[in-house]
């Protein structure tokens, strides 16, 4: 998750809502400076863990990382607008973030979260499975008796602090709540504030997860130790499908996608139309191509994730969490600050911090270009994508090269696939 310069002050404004309703004070300093990069750092350091931790439970599921960025819309409302094209479809959506702050970096967790399904297919709870107990109490979203027919779980209401958090509770909740496991089909599953950290007046202990979580490069990540909150949500996950069963509309749900490449049989799909043999051959093709994509971006996702974890980015979060820990023990909290304005002022890469902002920088800069979705976010963040640049597919019964490194390549692979094998 990566925020647009024109809503980070409504983003704090959130956030100091939130932090009064939940610890009842209001914890943000110094004008909230930096609090949006060390949660997208934060944020998106831990949605690569819980990728591998699905990963590991469910291998054969396809899991796809889906950045996006807060952005206002016409009304002035923080929206999330995703960075790579959000039109395919999705059984499971699952938002994580971790809000942060400069003084002590990646010392502690706040986890929040949601689990959405389609609203169709849970209707009880209009496909809200799993939310923060104060978030939903506090968010203005659709009673779910309301707008909950949609096939789509990217429709599902999503109560988020950083999307819009009141001071006082709504005055009807949205959906019935559930104050414990399992998921459940009438009821939203409210979770506690996932607070994080063992610190006290005299100093704090590192979690066993900090001390053992350390791969030395990627090929380590799929063995590493994983943020126990993050495996917890990783097995709740793992329940989604014994409860939503498979969903029934898969020519509605995969419309948005169809549309991209043919506009026309998109429209006759949803006037519900009776297809010729040639459109329900073409319906086949892109069907296909869809299953081609999500295996690419799902292998690509993976190596993206191992990347984030093991690699120069992992490596760099992880030597500031222990120089949080290192400076909090030796009360030297002016020490820290003073050692922040120098890395500020010294080479991006002369220290951990400097390392971690440049990765930051390069996704930050990537967000900040809404009108090229998806271009270079893959090669920007991974060093080398020689093992990357192209997957060969059969394909019509000839073997033909897919290039995936680049979002926009490999929608341009795709689209002429299908123009070159429609009907």
């Amino acid at each position: 998750m990566a925020i647009d310069n024109k809503v980070n002050e409504d983003f704090l404004v959130n956030l100091r809502r939130f932090e009064q309703v939940v610890w009842g004070r209001v914890v943000t300093r110094n004008g909230g400076e930096g609090i949006s990069d060390v949660t997208f750092a934060a944020s998106t350091y831990y949605a690569a863990e819980l990728l591998q931790a699905i990963r590991r439970r469910m291998p054969d599921a396809t899991v796809i990382l889906e950045p996006t960025v807060l952005r206002a819309n016409d009304s002035g409302e923080i929206v999330e607008a995703p960075q790579i094209a959000s039109d395919l479809p999705a059984d499971v959506i699952i938002d994580i973030v971790d809000p942060q702050y400069p003084e002590r970096p990646f010392m502690g967790t706040m986890f929040s979260y949601t689990l959405r399904v389609a609203p169709a297919t849970s209707q009880g709870n209009c496909g809200l499975l799993l939310g923060m107990e104060e978030e939903i109490k506090h968010a203005s979203m659709p009673r779910a008796s309301e707008n909950c027919a949609s096939i789509y779980a990217d429709d599902a209401p999503n109560p988020r602090w950083f999307l819009g958090f009141s001071e006082k509770e709504v005055s009807v909740i949205a959906v019935p709540l559930a104050s414990q496991l399992p998921l459940r089909k009438n009821a939203t599953v409210a979770f506690p504030p996932v607070n994080t950290i063992d610190a006290g007046m005299f100093g704090a202990t590192q979690p066993e997860y900090v001390k053992t979580s350390r791969p030395k490069t990627a090929k380590d990540v799929s063995t590493m130790t994983l943020h126990p909150h993050i495996e917890n949500l990783a097995n709740i996950v793992a329940t989604v499908p014994s409860l939503v069963p498979a969903s029934q509309h898969a020519a509605l749900e995969t419309l948005p996608y169809i549309r991209t490449f043919d506009p026309k049989l998109a429209d006759s799909i949803q006037r519900g139309a009776p297809l010729d043999s040639k459109q329900a051959d073409n319906v086949q093709i892109i069907k296909k191509l869809l299953a081609t994509e999500l295996n690419i971006r799902s292998k690509r996702d993976i190596q993206l994730s191992a990347w984030i974890l093991g690699g120069d980015y992992g490596k760099s979060f992880r030597r500031v969490r222990d120089q949080s820990f290192d400076s909090f023990n030796s009360m030297m909290k002016a020490a820290w600050v003073s050692a922040l304005m120098v890395t500020a002022a010294a080479p991006a890469t002369s220290s951990p911090w400097g390392a971690l902002s440049q990765n930051m920088t390069m996704l930050q800069q990537h967000a900040s270009n809404m009108d090229v979705v998806g271009q270079g976010i893959t090669e920007r963040f991974i060093p080398s994508l020689d093992v990357m640049d192209a997957e060969f597919v059969d394909f019509g019964g000839k073997r033909v090269a897919i290039y995936k490194g680049d979002q926009q390549a490999l929608r341009k692979s795709l689209k002429d696939l299908y123009a070159q094998n429609k009907r």
